[in-house]
């Protein structure tokens, strides 16, 4: 239960992040772009709660995770949900039943670009950390210009993989 109150507070602090980051942008692209930074600095900022709240540690697959850390992740998500309904893919997409399917798939493909940069930061497997912010502006705007479109590309001298020893 312990675990679960700070994951909790975890996914509070992001949505508190992320809110922040968004509060005087009105155009839902940038309102998403600006969650999406503040999300991958949440987690380089502090890896191990970061690992904590999405690590899997509070349940099993099939069990679920914890009713306190659901509701706070939700809160977060609803960030996600508002810029995408108002057009932040270049339409808007109503958040309702008829929809479910198209925000579930806008999210999982933000969520999964996000996390992915994230962990592959925090696990030293991209770099180096000065091009954090350059990297993250190319793979960010990437997803929303969608793999249709272009292939995001990472900066000059960036590597991808650990760096050799040395």
């Amino acid at each position: 239960e312990l675990l679960a109150a700070v994951s909790a507070v975890g996914f509070e602090l992001l949505a508190k992040r992320m809110a922040e980051a968004t509060k005087e942008l009105h155009d839902p692209r940038d309102r998403l772009a600006a969650m999406a930074r503040a999300y991958v600095h949440r987690g380089v900022d502090n890896p191990a709660l970061y690992r904590l709240m999405f690590g899997g540690y509070l349940g099993a697959q099939d069990e679920g995770r914890p009713a306190i850390e659901r509701t706070a992740a939700y809160t977060m998500k609803a960030l996600v949900v508002d810029a995408i309904s108002d057009g932040a893919l270049g339409r808007q997409i109503p958040n309702d039943e008829p929809n479910t399917r198209a925000m579930d798939g806008a999210i999982l493909v933000f969520w999964s670009q996000m996390h992915g940069l994230t962990l592959l930061l925090v696990d030293r497997l991209v770099g180096p950390s000065d091009k954090m912010e350059e990297l993250t502006e190319n793979v960010l705007q990437g997803m929303l210009d969608g793999l249709v479109n272009g292939i995001p590309t990472v900066p000059d001298g960036v590597w991808v993989g650990p760096p050799l020893a040395g």
